[in-house]
């Protein structure tokens, strides 16, 4: 499952136990757009300044921060993008990467306090789309950490982790730092991509093209073969 954003005042924010000043900073997190980007917000990190990323309407994966604004790349619409966020200890450098490539980076060269978090825009940049499996830790994981986190629900690197929201049924934090998001507007719930509750690359099948590997030893996918509501029934998540 995922969360639906109609484009009609759909939100999350969250303006308390945010991240501070001191970078790294590593974001992850899996993008569907119900049609083609009309500039549309997914993820902020709010302050005098900011981290702002966004598809605009060319379909392209926009970066906005300090001393930098860019956009590169395409979006299809009704195609699940994993993206990710990742800013180094300096802050010196900052990337923005879909489905692991880079696609956006630059060196803005500048650090400061978040305060706020926001996921999809409020204002005139409504997201309309969907949102699933955000996980954020305040440490620059590699390109191989990365990779393992694609294709599973649950966050296979649980050291600096600080906000971790699957966004299948609730806007709840599980990381354990009772970090819940505020949310705004009238949301949804809608499938999800092709990612496993599982800690280990799972078996999905279909089109999604994620790897082979287990998952408590049962196959799904999110194209019909054993959808997230049975698993919940189930109490397998």
């Amino acid at each position: 499952m995922a969360i639906r954003f109609d484009a009609n005042g759909d939100y999350l924010t969250r303006t308390t136990s945010l991240p501070g000043a001191s970078y790294p900073l590593t974001v992850s997190m899996w993008i569907w757009f119900a049609a083609a980007p009309t500039d549309e917000g997914f993820f902020t990190i709010g302050a005098g300044t900011w981290f702002y990323a966004y598809a605009n309407s060319s379909s392209e994966w926009g970066l906005d921060t300090p001393g930098m604004s860019a956009a590169n790349g395409s979006i299809a619409a009704t195609t699940w993008y994993w993206v990710t966020l990742v800013v180094n200890d300096a802050n010196s450098s900052v990337a923005l990467s879909v489905d692991g490539s880079v696609v956006v980076s630059g060196s803005p060269g500048t650090s400061f306090t978040p305060t706020d978090l926001q996921i999809g825009e409020p204002g005139a940049s409504f997201m309309n789309g969907r949102h699933a499996h955000f996980k954020m830790w305040t440490a620059g994981l590699t390109a191989a950490e990365l990779a393992q986190e694609r294709y599973s629900a649950r966050p296979r690197r649980s050291a600096n982790l600080h906000l971790w929201s699957p966004l299948f049924k609730n806007t709840k934090d599980y990381s354990g730092n009772a970090r819940d998001w505020t949310e705004n507007g009238t949301l949804a719930y809608e499938d999800g991509p092709p990612v496993g509750w599982g800690a280990a690359p799972l078996i999905v099948g279909g089109s999604s093209g994620a790897p082979a590997g287990p998952d408590y030893g049962t196959p799904y996918d999110h194209d019909g073969v054993k959808p997230f509501s049975s698993l919940w029934r189930a109490g397998r998540m």
